[in-house]
């Protein structure tokens, strides 16, 4: 039994093609900004600056500050402007990528475990995006991401993957110990070296893993189904 279980959404849970995802998503983001009559490549160009500045923030504001902060000078437009533009992204093109996904046959019996073996269950995906857009992934998996006790969300955190700030902002949230911890993923720099050096027990999930051409020899992995069987002795 753990005291937490944090795991990772995009890749893990949810097989997705990230190359063709980010594609997509700026892509539709533009025509939505199009649709507004806002020039599109120079709102990208900002919108783009925003997530630079979410992917290094240090902790001192959220991720959702430092998002805006980044993103509005040089647009043009208000806050409740691009709020607006994005509620309607996320209201119909973004039902789009859900085509750069893939069922996961494993991901009901994966969070099923973590709730029998975990007092309290984060779902760690990259913090960039509201809940609802989370939501909408997570139930791509036919889950809901209500299912869990926390949902790192741009709002929510102050750091993203890799930092270790981000970990540790989660373990410092339900004043947890690394030691009483386990992430679940499977991208070896951004979910479990920062939890690995950290202390924290680590899964690396193959099925679709990402090395970033670093080692990972000497880090817990496995399939799906090994993960499975992991989680039943936890």
């Amino acid at each position: 039994m753990k005291k937490l279980i944090m795991c990772d959404l995009d890749c893990t849970l949810l097989p997705i093609e990230q190359s063709k995802f980010d594609k997509l998503f700026y892509q539709d983001v533009a025509k939505i900004f199009s649709f507004y009559e806002y020039d599109s490549e120079k709102m990208l160009d900002c919108v783009k600056k925003g997530f630079y500045a979410m992917y290094f923030n240090n902790g001192e504001k959220t991720n959702e500050e430092a998002f805006f902060e980044a993103s509005l000078p040089g647009s043009g437009i208000t806050k409740e402007d691009m709020l607006k533009v994005f509620d309607e992204y996320y209201e119909t093109h973004y039902e789009n990528i859900r085509e750069t996904s893939r069922f996961n046959p494993y991901a009901e019996k994966i969070v099923n475990l973590i709730e029998e073996h975990a007092d309290k269950k984060v779902l760690a995906t990259q913090a960039m995006f509201p809940l609802y857009a989370v939501d909408k992934r997570m139930r791509w998996t036919g889950i809901s991401a209500d299912r869990f006790d926390f949902v790192t969300t741009y709002d929510r955190s102050s750091f993203c993957k890799p930092s270790v700030g981000y970990y540790e902002e989660i373990l410092d949230r339900f004043n947890v110990s690394a030691k009483d911890a386990l992430m679940i993923g499977n991208d070896v720099k951004e979910d479990i070296l920062p939890c690995y050096s950290l202390g924290l027990d680590t899964f690396l999930v193959t099925d679709q893993i990402i090395t970033h051409n670093l080692d990972y020899s000497h880090l817990k992995q496995g399939t799906y189904s090994d993960l499975l069987e992991y989680l039943r002795g936890v």
